[in-house]
């Protein structure tokens, strides 16, 4: 990574929105992180019925979010002098949003809520989350939870950010659940060290399992103990959730050095240029399209090379035993801003403005409200970094969405059209010896049904910059 970082595909330009439970911008592996936090998270504190904050020191509230973003942004820098986690994509925007509750232990080793995850508003917390993040002018989406794309909220939430060109990725079930593939979404999956799947959902043969891609995510590094809630130590961990925002990061560092690329053109890189030699487009079942490599994607040039079209929209089929992907094609297709999100923001200058802060500026200056959606409690931003916090009340406004935004400077693709059969993968990935039979477990236990500390408890599971891209 420091060879490609070295190159410019470090991230620089592109906003990731990362959707997780808590963060603790405090820690020093996350200290010059160009990072933004939305405050409160979209979860209630079911003591007082409260908006819950999402930045906090509790290890229990915000170790997983936390070890997520570092695989992003982390500066390698420990407690002490130790080192820590260093990110895949340094230089790249990170905005995070807190979507989900939190467990905290006994002296007898079981769990109660902290926080339980009662969505603002009567609206399913993550929705709420997907869709603030691409008003806010997310690039990339990257949430390391299991996800239920069944039609509802959330699945109107991820059709009206592919729609609006934004990259979905999104992490697969550790423990043997089947988790559907976001229609049109990059599914992320873990590898070991010895390039073998890592969890147990990871070695299941089951094509309704549609991984996309397989990343690092077995033995990987991570900050703080979960047995005892200190921060100091570092630990290593399994799972996806580390696999998803290396994926993430990965597509990042590409758009940091192809910046005139669209989102369609990324994903056909992505899935076009896996593992380390050229191949033909293939798929696996275990191994999906193959092994991400952010290496092979800066080598094989210009995604502008690529078909403009997301080759992992796939239209439904009355052959697959009743299987509808969520989101539909037409949804996507359609991309209508859902009903239940606020109002977006007016600009000073009367515009309306469909991104908030989308000059590329890095973060919105103090006593500045950046354009964007309100409503979802507070609506406070918090800009993390060496000159402290500061607190942003969001305003409310009204916009009228049309078919071709404009964000960032870029013009996303309009409406996607698939063409039949181009979002079913094909068949004849050359598949690694050796593969462990269908159900083998895993070594290590599961956390949260998507990272695992190899030798922690079981928790109760729910699941600045040098330029702009135009």
């Amino acid at each position: 990574m420091a060879e490609v970082n070295a190159q410019g595909a470090d991230g620089h330009g592109v906003t990731v929105a990362v959707i997780d439970s808590g963060i603790n911008p405090q820690v020093p592996m996350l200290a010059d992180a160009d990072l933004v936090v939305h405050e409160p998270s979209f979860c209630l504190n079911e003591a007082d019925d409260a908006p819950a904050a999402a930045a906090t020191t509790d290890l229990f509230g915000s170790w997983h979010g936390t070890n997520v973003v570092a695989h992003l942004v982390g500066n390698g820098q420990g407690y002490d002098g130790q080192s820590s986690v260093r990110g895949i994509s340094p230089k790249a925007r990170v905005r995070f949003y807190d979507d989900s509750g939190y467990y905290s232990p006994n002296p007898d080793g079981s769990y109660s809520a902290g926080i339980l995850c009662n969505s603002v508003n009567d609206v399913d917390a993550v929705a709420a989350a997907v869709v603030q993040a691409v008003d806010d002018g997310a690039d990339i989406i990257s949430i390391s939870q299991e996800t239920n794309t069944a039609p509802g909220d959330l699945s109107a939430a991820f059709a009206y950010a592919i729609h609006e060109g934004v990259i979905v990725v999104h992490g697969m079930s550790n423990d043997g659940v089947a988790v559907l593939r976001v229609n049109g979404g990059v599914a992320v999956q873990a590898v070991g060290p010895d390039l073998e799947p890592a969890t147990p959902t990871a070695r299941i043969r089951d094509i309704a399992h549609q991984r996309v891609v397989m990343a690092a995510g077995g033995q990987m590094l991570v900050q703080g103990d979960v047995t005892t809630g200190d921060w100091e130590p570092t630990e290593i961990a399994d799972g996806s959730s580390v696999a998803t925002p290396l994926v993430a990061g990965m597509l990042a560092d590409v758009w940091s050095v192809y910046p005139d690329a669209t989102a369609n053109q990324l994903l056909q890189s992505l899935i076009r240029n896996t593992g380390s030699e050229d191949h033909e487009l293939g798929y696996d079942e275990i191994f999906g399209y193959g092994l991400a490599s952010v290496g092979h994607m800066v080598r094989a040039g210009d995604p502008a090379q690529y078909p403009d079209q997301n080759p992992l929209i796939e239209p439904w089929s009355a052959d697959r035993e009743g299987f509808e992907p969520s989101p539909t094609a037409e949804e996507i297709a359609a991309g209508v801003r859902p009903s239940w999100a606020p109002a977006l923001a007016a600009d000073p200058s009367g515009k309306t403005s469909d991104k908030a802060s989308g000059d590329g500026s890095g973060g919105t200056q103090a006593g500045q409200a950046p354009a964007g959606a309100a409503g979802w409690g507070v609506g406070r931003w918090v800009l993390v970094g060496g000159l402290g916090v500061v607190g942003l009340v969001l305003v409310a406004g009204v916009v009228t969405v049309v078919v071709v935004l404009t964000r960032r400077g870029r013009t996303v693709p309009g409406p996607a059209v698939p063409v039949p059969g181009t979002g079913v993968p094909p068949q004849a990935w050359p598949q690694p010896p050796g593969q462990p039979a269908q159900g083998q477990p895993a070594q290590g236990q599961l956390w949260r049904g998507d990272t695992t500390p190899s030798d922690g408890p079981v928790q109760p599971g729910h699941g600045q910059q040098q330029g702009e891209r135009r």
